[in-house]
């Protein structure tokens, strides 16, 4: 019975000895974002886990807006992410993606890369903040930068043990 108890004992100090803490920093968000004359829905998500000496990150971007005056509908997905940065009440990500441009003329689809911020910030009375640009492969680049008017944007930061 002793000796039972003492390798039990053993085996939860080590378990306890050998857990890893593991770090998750990220952003995510929905909402829509502009000004009264441009605005476009968003969903964001994006995080770097890190356990000892591994990291990894994955993540979503979407963005869609439509422009009356052209008679546009505009979709920019993010279909790969290549790195992200996250700091205090900030994130900013690059990642590979495809903008869709939908008009009575037909549909276009071009592949390109996309550099994005999201600010969160908190619970004052300010607005969270959202900017990106699409580079086209060729083209003209897409830029959109505004405050989030309906939703959120949270960054964060966690730790956990396995």
């Amino acid at each position: 019975m002793f000796r039972k108890s003492l390798v039990l004992g053993l085996v939860a100090m080590a378990t306890f000895a050998f857990a890893i803490e593991c770090n998750v920093d990220g952003v995510h968000g929905f909402g829509v974002a502009g000004t009264e004359d441009r605005h476009g829905e968003f969903r964001l998500a994006a995080k770097r886990v890190t356990c000892g000496d591994r990291s990894q990150i994955d993540g979503h971007f979407v963005f869609r807006t439509v422009n009356r005056d052209r008679r546009a509908a505009i979709e920019i997905t993010m279909v790969r992410l290549g790195r992200l940065g996250v700091g205090e009440d900030t994130a900013e990500w690059t990642g590979h993606g495809t903008m869709v441009v939908r008009t009575p003329q037909g549909v276009r689809r071009t592949t390109g890369a996309i550099q994005g911020r999201a600010h969160d910030a908190g619970e004052g009375d300010d607005p969270d903040y959202l900017g990106f640009t699409f580079t086209p492969e060729r083209g003209e680049p897409y830029a959109f930068r505004g405050p989030v008017v309906r939703g959120n944007i949270e960054v964060f930061h966690r730790t956990f043990s396995r």
